[in-house]
């Protein structure tokens, strides 16, 4: 199912910004590198706890995955 918002486009600006490619990422979260792949491509509904570990891993908050304009509730509806 596709993704209806675009979180994909931050993920990979925050992977690509820590110079961590996705196969790193994937390590460090737990996850294999095409579940990474997946969500930048917005193919995969993750779930919570892989947005908890992004927001571990980047130190930053839910909201910082999604673009400007989107809104938590618009995110928690996909």
């Amino acid at each position: 199912m596709q993704i209806k918002t675009p979180i994909k486009l931050n993920l990979k600006t925050l992977r690509e910004s820590s110079n961590l490619s996705q196969s790193d990422l994937a390590r460090t979260l737990g996850v294999s590198r095409e579940i990474v792949s997946s969500y930048e491509k917005g193919k995969y509904e993750g779930v919570f706890r892989l947005a908890y570990n992004l927001c571990r891993t980047f130190q930053c908050d839910v909201a910082d995955l999604a673009p400007s304009g989107i809104s938590l509730r618009q995110l928690g509806s996909t």
